[in-house]
């Protein structure tokens, strides 16, 4: 979930995909439709927070999504971004690059800061179209 703002009130979206794209530096990229405006702030403040969200917390999911109200999300201020209060993940970050996607922009963010609660709870999933859960464990 990403999460700015928008003239100082909260503004964020849940996006399908998060991709790790570098390592050094750290680089994230999420991509958005042209026309979003959460994608708008994001770009006019150069900064956002990426949420990841626990398994349970499929309601916060789709506030974001449209199917909820985000105004009953729990929000606190970390180094001066805005965050979810309790994602299994935080991950403050800083625009680094925008390119065309075609009818989506491709945001690029540099993390500045990453934390996790020591009892993070495994992350909530989505796949083929509904919330999953991962395995409790993975083979190789």
């Amino acid at each position: 979930m990403i999460l700015t703002e928008e003239h100082g009130r909260p503004a964020g979206m849940t996006v399908n995909s998060l991709t790790s794209v570098s390592l050094d530096p750290i680089l994230l990229l999420f991509c958005a439709r042209n026309e979003s405006r959460v994608a708008q702030s994001v770009l006019s403040t150069g900064r956002f927070s990426v949420n990841i969200l626990a398994r349970d917390q499929t309601d916060i999911s789709n506030a974001f999504a449209g199917c909820g109200d985000p105004d009953l999300v729990p929000l606190i201020r970390e180094r001066g971004f805005l965050r979810l209060a309790a994602p299994t993940a935080a991950f403050l970050c800083e625009v680094a690059q925008v390119y065309p996607g075609g009818d989506h922009q491709i945001i690029l963010g540099r993390p500045l800061h990453m934390s996790a609660p020591s009892d993070g709870d495994r992350p909530l999933v989505f796949y083929q179209g509904k919330y999953t859960a991962l395995p409790d464990t993975a083979r190789c």
